[in-house]
Protein backbone atom coordinates (compact mmCIF):
# COMPACT_ATOMS: atom_id res chain seq x y z
CA UNK A 1 0.00 0.00 0.00
CA UNK A 2 1.18 3.50 -0.70
CA UNK A 3 0.37 6.88 0.83
CA UNK A 4 -1.65 9.13 -1.42
CA UNK A 5 -2.54 12.83 -0.93
CA UNK A 6 -5.88 13.59 0.70
CA UNK A 7 -7.24 15.22 -2.48
CA UNK A 8 -6.68 11.98 -4.41
CA UNK A 9 -8.09 9.86 -1.59
CA UNK A 10 -11.21 12.04 -1.54
CA UNK A 11 -11.60 11.67 -5.30
CA UNK A 12 -11.26 7.90 -5.11
CA UNK A 13 -13.75 7.75 -2.28
CA UNK A 14 -16.29 9.77 -4.25
CA UNK A 15 -15.87 7.60 -7.32
CA UNK A 16 -16.42 4.44 -5.30
CA UNK A 17 -19.74 5.64 -3.83
CA UNK A 18 -22.89 4.51 -5.76
CA UNK A 19 -24.97 7.30 -7.24
CA UNK A 20 -27.89 6.46 -4.94
CA UNK A 21 -25.79 6.59 -1.80
CA UNK A 22 -25.67 9.49 0.55
CA UNK A 23 -22.55 11.46 -0.42
CA UNK A 24 -22.21 12.64 3.11
CA UNK A 25 -22.24 9.17 4.64
CA UNK A 26 -18.95 7.88 6.05
CA UNK A 27 -17.31 4.82 4.42
CA UNK A 28 -18.66 1.52 5.55
CA UNK A 29 -16.59 -0.24 8.19
CA UNK A 30 -14.18 -2.78 6.65
CA UNK A 31 -14.35 -1.26 3.16
CA UNK A 32 -11.30 -2.35 1.09
CA UNK A 33 -8.43 0.11 0.86
CA UNK A 34 -7.87 1.85 -2.43
CA UNK A 35 -5.06 0.17 -4.41
CA UNK A 36 -2.89 1.67 -7.13
CA UNK A 37 -3.55 0.04 -10.54
CA UNK A 38 0.00 0.93 -11.53
CA UNK A 39 1.54 -1.29 -8.89
CA UNK A 40 4.23 -0.03 -6.59
CA UNK A 41 4.58 3.33 -8.30
CA UNK A 42 6.04 5.81 -5.85
CA UNK A 43 4.64 9.01 -7.27
CA UNK A 44 1.58 11.15 -6.64
CA UNK A 45 -1.51 10.47 -8.77
CA UNK A 46 -1.90 14.13 -9.67
CA UNK A 47 1.50 14.07 -11.35
CA UNK A 48 -0.35 12.50 -14.29
CA UNK A 49 -4.09 12.69 -13.58
CA UNK A 50 -6.56 15.51 -12.94
CA UNK A 51 -9.67 15.74 -10.75
CA UNK A 52 -11.92 15.76 -13.83
CA UNK A 53 -11.31 12.18 -14.90
CA UNK A 54 -8.80 9.37 -14.63
CA UNK A 55 -8.60 9.31 -18.41
CA UNK A 56 -7.93 13.00 -18.69
CA UNK A 57 -4.19 13.27 -18.22
CA UNK A 58 -2.43 16.38 -17.09
CA UNK A 59 -0.66 18.39 -19.79
CA UNK A 60 2.19 18.43 -19.41
CA UNK A 61 2.57 15.39 -17.19
CA UNK A 62 4.70 16.24 -14.17
CA UNK A 63 6.08 12.74 -13.73
CA UNK A 64 9.83 12.74 -14.32
CA UNK A 65 10.51 9.63 -16.40
CA UNK A 66 14.26 10.10 -16.03
CA UNK A 67 13.96 8.99 -12.41
CA UNK A 68 13.26 5.46 -13.69
CA UNK A 69 16.70 5.22 -15.29
CA UNK A 70 15.21 5.49 -18.79
CA UNK A 71 15.01 9.17 -19.79
CA UNK A 72 12.62 9.95 -22.65
CA UNK A 73 14.78 11.53 -25.32
CA UNK A 74 14.23 12.24 -29.02
CA UNK A 75 11.23 10.43 -30.51
CA UNK A 76 10.62 8.59 -27.24
CA UNK A 77 9.49 11.86 -25.68
CA UNK A 78 6.49 12.11 -28.00
CA UNK A 79 5.48 8.44 -27.88
CA UNK A 80 2.25 7.53 -26.11
CA UNK A 81 2.74 5.81 -22.75
CA UNK A 82 0.77 2.73 -23.89
CA UNK A 83 3.10 2.29 -26.87
CA UNK A 84 5.68 0.91 -24.45
CA UNK A 85 3.69 0.18 -21.30
CA UNK A 86 1.24 -2.51 -22.43
CA UNK A 87 0.45 -3.24 -18.78
CA UNK A 88 -0.92 -0.71 -16.29
CA UNK A 89 1.83 -1.85 -13.95
CA UNK A 90 4.41 0.39 -15.50
CA UNK A 91 7.35 -1.49 -13.98
CA UNK A 92 6.43 -4.44 -16.20
CA UNK A 93 8.16 -3.10 -19.30
CA UNK A 94 11.29 -4.14 -21.16
CA UNK A 95 14.08 -1.67 -21.88
CA UNK A 96 15.81 -3.36 -24.83
CA UNK A 97 15.32 -1.75 -28.26
CA UNK A 98 14.31 -5.09 -29.78
CA UNK A 99 11.36 -5.37 -27.41
CA UNK A 100 9.61 -2.47 -29.14
CA UNK A 101 11.36 -2.17 -32.50
CA UNK A 102 11.46 -4.84 -35.20
CA UNK A 103 15.07 -5.68 -36.03
CA UNK A 104 15.34 -5.47 -39.81
CA UNK A 105 18.94 -6.69 -39.53
CA UNK A 106 17.67 -9.98 -38.11
CA UNK A 107 20.15 -9.91 -35.25
CA UNK A 108 23.15 -10.03 -37.58
CA UNK A 109 24.31 -6.58 -36.51
CA UNK A 110 23.96 -7.28 -32.79
CA UNK A 111 21.29 -6.13 -30.38
CA UNK A 112 22.66 -2.70 -29.47
CA UNK A 113 20.65 -0.50 -31.86
CA UNK A 114 22.08 2.55 -30.12
CA UNK A 115 25.53 1.82 -31.53
CA UNK A 116 24.37 3.00 -34.97
CA UNK A 117 21.07 4.76 -34.30
CA UNK A 118 19.85 7.51 -31.98
CA UNK A 119 16.48 8.25 -30.41
CA UNK A 120 16.14 11.22 -32.78
CA UNK A 121 16.08 9.13 -35.95
CA UNK A 122 16.85 5.67 -37.32
CA UNK A 123 19.02 7.18 -40.02
CA UNK A 124 21.71 8.84 -37.92
CA UNK A 125 24.67 9.04 -40.28
CA UNK A 126 27.05 10.41 -37.65
CA UNK A 127 26.40 7.47 -35.32
CA UNK A 128 26.80 4.96 -38.14
CA UNK A 129 30.06 6.57 -39.26
CA UNK A 130 31.43 6.45 -35.74
CA UNK A 131 30.48 2.78 -35.46
CA UNK A 132 32.01 1.95 -38.85
CA UNK A 133 35.42 3.15 -37.69
CA UNK A 134 35.55 0.11 -35.41
CA UNK A 135 35.64 -2.17 -38.46
CA UNK A 136 39.13 -1.04 -39.42
CA UNK A 137 37.81 0.99 -42.38
CA UNK A 138 36.87 4.47 -41.13
CA UNK A 139 34.52 6.38 -43.41
CA UNK A 140 36.34 9.58 -44.34
CA UNK A 141 35.76 12.15 -47.05
CA UNK A 142 33.29 11.15 -49.75
CA UNK A 143 32.99 7.66 -48.25
CA UNK A 144 31.05 9.20 -45.36
CA UNK A 145 28.34 10.37 -47.81
CA UNK A 146 27.88 7.07 -49.64
CA UNK A 147 24.87 4.89 -48.89
CA UNK A 148 25.71 1.54 -47.28
CA UNK A 149 24.29 -0.48 -50.19
CA UNK A 150 26.73 1.13 -52.65
CA UNK A 151 29.53 -0.91 -51.11
CA UNK A 152 27.62 -3.72 -49.42
CA UNK A 153 25.97 -4.71 -52.70
CA UNK A 154 23.07 -7.13 -52.55
CA UNK A 155 23.25 -7.57 -48.78
CA UNK A 156 20.13 -5.52 -48.00
CA UNK A 157 19.27 -4.32 -44.52
CA UNK A 158 19.33 -7.80 -43.01
CA UNK A 159 23.03 -8.34 -43.43
CA UNK A 160 25.77 -5.92 -44.38
CA UNK A 161 28.04 -8.39 -46.13
CA UNK A 162 31.77 -7.80 -45.64
CA UNK A 163 33.57 -6.17 -48.54
CA UNK A 164 37.20 -5.70 -49.49
CA UNK A 165 39.02 -2.79 -47.89
CA UNK A 166 40.99 -2.22 -51.10
CA UNK A 167 39.97 0.65 -53.38
CA UNK A 168 40.13 -1.21 -56.69
CA UNK A 169 37.13 -3.59 -56.28
CA UNK A 170 34.79 -0.58 -55.91
CA UNK A 171 36.61 1.77 -58.27
CA UNK A 172 37.53 -0.62 -61.08
CA UNK A 173 35.42 1.25 -63.64
CA UNK A 174 37.07 4.58 -62.79
CA UNK A 175 40.53 3.02 -63.08
CA UNK A 176 39.84 1.37 -66.44
CA UNK A 177 38.12 4.39 -67.99
CA UNK A 178 40.66 7.05 -66.99
CA UNK A 179 42.54 8.42 -69.99
CA UNK A 180 44.59 11.29 -68.57
CA UNK A 181 46.67 9.34 -67.99
CA UNK A 182 45.54 5.95 -69.23
CA UNK A 183 46.11 3.96 -66.06
CA UNK A 184 46.21 0.57 -67.74
CA UNK A 185 48.76 1.35 -70.47
CA UNK A 186 50.88 3.38 -68.06
CA UNK A 187 50.94 0.46 -65.63
CA UNK A 188 49.75 2.64 -62.77
CA UNK A 189 49.22 0.77 -59.54
CA UNK A 190 45.71 -0.30 -58.55
CA UNK A 191 46.45 1.05 -55.07
CA UNK A 192 44.33 4.17 -55.60
CA UNK A 193 45.42 5.58 -52.25
CA UNK A 194 48.98 5.94 -53.54
CA UNK A 195 47.89 8.97 -55.56
CA UNK A 196 44.35 9.85 -54.45
CA UNK A 197 42.55 10.71 -51.23
CA UNK A 198 39.03 9.89 -50.07
CA UNK A 199 38.05 13.55 -50.46
CA UNK A 200 38.37 13.80 -54.25
CA UNK A 201 39.99 12.09 -57.21
CA UNK A 202 41.62 15.37 -58.13
CA UNK A 203 44.09 16.72 -57.52
CA UNK A 204 46.01 13.45 -57.55
CA UNK A 205 49.39 13.38 -55.89
CA UNK A 206 51.67 11.35 -58.14
CA UNK A 207 55.05 10.67 -56.57
CA UNK A 208 56.69 11.69 -59.80
CA UNK A 209 59.66 13.36 -58.09
CA UNK A 210 60.56 10.23 -56.15
CA UNK A 211 60.28 7.62 -58.87
CA UNK A 212 60.65 9.59 -62.11
CA UNK A 213 61.44 13.13 -63.21
CA UNK A 214 61.16 16.04 -60.78
CA UNK A 215 58.07 18.06 -61.70
CA UNK A 216 56.89 19.19 -58.24
CA UNK A 217 60.31 20.48 -57.22
CA UNK A 218 63.44 21.77 -58.91
CA UNK A 219 63.37 23.92 -62.04
CA UNK A 220 60.19 22.34 -63.42
CA UNK A 221 57.97 23.09 -60.42
CA UNK A 222 55.03 25.23 -61.54
CA UNK A 223 56.17 25.16 -65.18
CA UNK A 224 53.55 22.72 -66.42
CA UNK A 225 49.77 22.44 -66.24
CA UNK A 226 48.91 19.02 -67.67
CA UNK A 227 50.49 15.59 -68.00
CA UNK A 228 49.98 15.72 -71.77
CA UNK A 229 52.57 18.48 -72.17
CA UNK A 230 55.29 15.86 -71.79
CA UNK A 231 53.28 12.65 -72.25
CA UNK A 232 51.71 13.26 -75.63
CA UNK A 233 50.84 9.62 -76.31
CA UNK A 234 47.90 8.96 -73.99
CA UNK A 235 48.10 5.25 -74.81
CA UNK A 236 51.58 4.96 -73.34
CA UNK A 237 52.71 7.22 -70.52
CA UNK A 238 56.11 5.59 -70.53
CA UNK A 239 56.76 7.76 -73.57
CA UNK A 240 57.59 11.42 -73.04
CA UNK A 241 59.14 14.36 -74.82
CA UNK A 242 61.25 17.25 -73.62
CA UNK A 243 60.99 19.11 -76.92
CA UNK A 244 57.47 20.45 -76.41
CA UNK A 245 58.92 22.97 -73.96
CA UNK A 246 62.64 22.93 -74.78
CA UNK A 247 62.71 23.89 -78.43
CA UNK A 248 66.01 22.88 -79.99
CA UNK A 249 67.28 22.73 -83.51
CA UNK A 250 69.11 19.48 -83.85
CA UNK A 251 72.18 20.87 -85.63
CA UNK A 252 73.33 23.36 -82.96
CA UNK A 253 72.36 20.88 -80.24
CA UNK A 254 74.51 18.22 -81.87
CA UNK A 255 77.47 20.66 -81.91
CA UNK A 256 77.04 21.39 -78.18
CA UNK A 257 77.21 17.70 -77.40
CA UNK A 258 80.23 16.74 -79.44
CA UNK A 259 82.30 14.17 -77.56
CA UNK A 260 79.43 13.59 -75.07
CA UNK A 261 79.30 9.82 -74.57
CA UNK A 262 75.88 8.35 -75.38
CA UNK A 263 74.49 11.55 -76.84
CA UNK A 264 71.47 11.12 -79.10
CA UNK A 265 69.02 13.80 -80.17
CA UNK A 266 66.22 12.14 -78.25
CA UNK A 267 64.21 12.93 -75.10
CA UNK A 268 65.29 9.73 -73.38
CA UNK A 269 68.90 10.75 -73.82
CA UNK A 270 68.09 14.21 -72.41
CA UNK A 271 66.52 12.56 -69.38
CA UNK A 272 69.57 10.31 -68.89
CA UNK A 273 71.79 13.33 -68.29
CA UNK A 274 69.36 15.99 -67.09
CA UNK A 275 67.06 13.82 -64.99
CA UNK A 276 67.55 15.70 -61.69
CA UNK A 277 67.23 19.32 -62.83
Amino acid sequence: MIRIPWETALLLACLSVPASADPGAPPEPGAPAVTNPHGNLKTECEACHTAKSWKTLRKPIRFQHATTGFPLEGRHASAACVACHRSLEFAHVATSCNDCHHDIHEGKSGTRCQDCHTTASWSSRSAAIAQHSKTGFPLRGVHALVECARCHVGSGEASHAPVSRDCYPCHTTAYLSTQTPNHVSAGISVRCEDCHTTYAWRPAKIYHDLFFFRIYSGKHAGKWSACTICHQNSANYAEFTCLSCHKHDQAPTDLKHVNRPGYVYDSNACYACHGRV
